[in-house]
């Protein structure tokens, strides 16, 4: 009996000690469990907190792609925009360089069209100068009163028409009267014998003069010649040409884990050691399936977890890679901000120069356009005689002095004179007559000086 209760007792402290070993390993299972748990539930938590970073950043991407798509169709726009202005300014610099050109050209006309110039044989003294019956030669006029121009040659006495224009000229003779000598003067264009200044008489002073409108190309000479069997005296020589104005742009996983709570049953008394033997036995028993289960539950909770920090570092490394385009996106946002503000200014710069180019273009054509029409109105001259061939006489009368009508036209710019009827004209004077012929015309001249 002392032997077998002494085997007994063998046996119940080995289950004693198998059943601590049970229970601290079931301790050490709940803790680990605990830890698995708390684990699984701070992962939880984080991956949580990661997917609605994540959510909130995809979110606030999506909005900057979307503002980015938006400020590239504005900034699109802009550069569209921009372009056709600077594809108007350069029209309309081009314009402007166009009008420029002709303000210039107008002007450059105008300067050229100053001319203008006086002259006479001799600054002092008396000198006279013929008479010729041959190789009659020009009259060189030296003493110069002006010459603005310097059309007028006072070395050679020709006139070279610097511009094609009309101009007007004025030639009056001084002589002294002879028995058979006259005083006259002719006007020659280019060789060609135009108008005359002659007076005849026995004695005392004489000043013929006339003058004549000529339209005269570039190049073209006006000289005077003293007449044959004439001679001249000292005497200006005046010439004035017409003056020509010119003026001229921009998932969620949720984890529910359930605690663990460890069931210790009170020490039974203690009957006998069989009864003891056999509630330890089944203790044991039960202590294993549930280390079983607590086994299973950690290796679940463990694998939960291991999957749970799997998605914690996908999504913290979506969201790491969606913070990077979001930082990328909104740097890109910021440029694109600099870019269309640079071009919205670029484009008010160029608003104001298409705007300002355009006011001086049209003040500029304006000004071309009433230089042109000042020209065209100014551009009057003109100069007649009686008859272009033969002799004609007219007068002299006593009642009902006609109009002479002066028929041969040597320029009419601007058709301002009728050779049948005019509003200016000449009368014969009372008990008068008026004689041309080829050599010695009596010329009836007009031009306009400048517009008022």
């Amino acid at each position: 009996m002392s032997a077998l209760i002494a085997e007994q007792r063998v046996e119940l402290r080995c289950i004693e000690s198998r059943l601590r070993a049970s229970e601290s390993k079931a301790e050490a299972m709940e803790s680990r469990l605990r830890v698995s748990e708390s684990k699984a539930e701070a992962m939880e938590s984080r991956l949580k907190t990661s997917e609605s970073k994540a959510e909130a950043m995809e979110s606030r991407l999506r909005v900057s792609e979307k503002t980015m798509e938006e400020q590239r169709a504005v900034m699109k726009e802009l550069q569209e925009k921009q372009e056709q202005q600077a594809a108007a300014l350069g029209a309309v610099g081009g314009s402007l360089n166009l009008t420029g050109s002709q303000v210039e050209k107008l002007r450059r006309e105008t300067e050229e069209g100053r001319v203008s110039f006086s002259a006479s044989l001799v600054s002092s003294g008396d000198v006279t100068i013929g008479p010729f019956t041959t190789d009659l030669p020009t009259l060189v006029y030296k003493h110069v009163f002006s010459n603005v121009g310097n059309a007028y040659n006072p070395h050679t006495g020709i006139f070279s028409a610097p511009v094609r224009v009309v101009y007007h000229f004025v030639f009056f003779v001084f002589g002294n009267g002879h028995a058979s000598t006259n005083t006259a003067v002719s006007l020659n264009k280019n060789g060609e014998h135009i108008a005359l200044a002659h007076a005849h008489q026995p004695s005392h002073q004489m000043t013929p003069s006339n003058g004549v409108s000529l339209l005269l190309e570039v190049g073209d000479v006006v000289y005077l010649k003293v007449w044959h069997n004439s001679w001249s005296g000292r005497r200006p020589l005046a010439q004035r040409g017409d003056q020509v104005k010119q003026r001229a742009k921009r998932s969620r996983l949720g984890l529910q884990n359930g605690g663990l709570k460890a069931q210790h049953q009170p020490p039974p008394s203690k009957p006998d050691i069989h009864t003891v033997l056999r509630e330890m036995s089944v203790l044991i028993a039960e202590q294993r399936v549930e280390l079983r289960c607590m086994e299973s539950r950690l290796r679940a909770s463990e694998s939960k977890a291991e999957a749970m920090e799997t998605r914690l570092r996908v999504s913290e490394s979506k969201a790491e890679a969606m913070e990077t385009r979001l930082r990328v996106s909104e740097k890109t946002m910021e440029e694109q901000r600099a870019v269309m503000k640079e071009l919205q200014k670029k484009q008010k710069q160029q608003a104001a120069a298409v705007g300002a180019v355009g006011g001086s273009l049209n003040l500029t054509g304006s000004q071309v356009e009433e230089l042109r029409r000042e020209r065209e109105e100014g551009r009057v001259s003109s100069s007649a005689s009686l008859v272009s061939s033969g002799d004609v006489t007219i007068g002299p009368f006593t009642t009902d002095l006609p109009t002479p009508v002066y028929k041969h036209i040597f320029s009419n710019v601007g058709n301002a004179y009728n050779p049948h009827t005019d509003v200016v004209y000449l009368k014969l004077g009372y008990n008068s007559w008026v004689r041309d012929s080829l050599n010695h015309h009596s010329t009836f001249s007009g031009h306009l000086l400048f517009l008022l």
